[in-house]
């Protein structure tokens, strides 16, 4: 956590600067990531949080978001940011057995398409997905229809 005493320490705030820099031309990550680095580098620069919500064009939410977790932890560590959206109507296990079922050899056989496929998995695992929603689930899973 940030103590106000580091962020009056003109010596802290210089490196920290630094390092935020070099975050940013050493990692390759996501753009989500390096904008989150980005976000934190221009407070640290004392830019107002107005000015980063026009700078990046994130939302003020977002940006007061950002700013307050990097306040709690400054370390940046490789963390598995969460996607946005609910969670998967299907377990990991089921999730197993579509992917299975859809590369076996009596489903590749037939012409199937995303009713045949809502059809199966609402009387295999009692789950009823959208058309959109099971296409998304597919694609996520790289299976393009």
């Amino acid at each position: 956590m940030i103590s106000s005493s580091q962020l009056n320490s003109i010596e802290w705030v210089s490196k920290e600067k630094v390092r935020l820099k070099q975050i940013i031309r050493d990692n390759k990550r996501d753009g989500l990531f390096l904008l989150r680095v980005q976000v934190c580098l221009l407070w640290l620069m004392k830019f107002k949080q107005t000015d980063i919500t026009e700078i990046t064009s994130l939302s003020k939410v977002t940006v007061n978001k950002y700013i307050s977790d990097y306040k709690i932890d400054t370390s940046f560590k490789e963390k598995k940011h969460l996607k946005s959206g609910r969670p998967s109507f299907l377990s990991k296990k089921q999730t197993a057995l579509l992917i299975k079922n859809l590369n076996d050899i009596s489903f590749l056989a037939t012409h199937y398409n995303l009713d045949m496929i809502g059809a199966w998995v609402m009387r295999e695992f009692n789950v009823s997905y959208s058309e959109k929603g099971l296409q998304k689930l597919l694609l996520r899973l790289g299976i393009d229809i």
